[in-house]
């Protein structure tokens, strides 16, 4: 009995989340220029990407810090199609809590800070400005937009 209840639930659960979708901004921020941008996706796309939960006992998120951070180096690469390369300047692990009208949900994600890294000659390399890129535990990247 208990397992169909819980199997009920949840389809309850995906059946109000399948009806309501609204924009979740995950992070909000200032670009290298200094301009506020969002770093925003749907409900529906993150009710999809996988769960996870910090435990003492340390268990590992379902995305490793090195499949995100290849999943981040071709999306900045996306970005600066004109780079020789990327540099990886810092990483962050982030929760975001989510609620809508049938209950709420963490939201863990990744934000990488990387700069495009520019060939200038047989010995000079150029650093572009340095950009940053989500990447959700399903390895979808989100880039940022300006903020109104």
């Amino acid at each position: 009995m208990r397992p169909f209840f819980l199997l009920a639930l949840a389809c309850i659960v995906r059946s109000a989340v399948a009806e309501e979708n609204f924009p979740v901004v995950l992070l909000d921020t200032k670009d290298a220029a200094g301009h506020r941008v969002k770093f925003q996706t749907d409900l529906k796309t993150l009710f999809s990407t996988p769960r996870w939960t910090f435990y003492a006992d340390g268990s590992d998120p379902p995305l490793s810090i090195g499949a995100a951070a290849g999943a981040a180096q071709k999306a900045a690469l996306l970005r600066a199609p004109k780079a020789d390369g990327i540099s990886l300047g810092s990483m962050r692990f982030l929760r975001r809590d989510v609620a809508y009208s049938g209950g709420g949900f963490p939201v863990w994600f990744y934000v990488f800070a990387f700069q495009p890294v520019f060939t200038t000659g047989p010995a000079g390399l150029k650093l572009g400005p340095v950009m940053e890129i989500v990447i959700l535990l399903d390895r979808t990247a989100i880039y940022p937009t300006r903020a109104k």
